[in-house]
């Protein structure tokens, strides 16, 4: 019985730790900056003017309607 459970919890703490919500906002942390940071002018196309805010800006009041990994990303012009 204590053999079982300890392997059913083993599995579960391993998909845990594997899906990375174990350590969500150090990971987060690196790959906001990573996304938000995509050059516009990849592809060969123009780039698109940016605004000084960022979708963070629009995050008023009490509610947050914009995704956390949409905080850092400059607005289009």
């Amino acid at each position: 019985l204590h053999a079982a459970v300890g392997s059913w919890v083993s599995v579960m703490l391993l998909l845990f730790c594997l899906s990375g919500l174990a350590w969500a906002g150090i990971w987060g942390g690196k790959m906001i900056p990573a996304w938000s940071q995509f050059p516009a002018g990849k592809w060969g196309v123009e780039p698109v003017p940016l605004s000084s805010l960022s979708h963070g800006d629009l995050n008023g009041g009490s509610t947050k309607e914009i995704p956390w990994v949409l905080d850092l990303t400059p607005l289009r012009a």
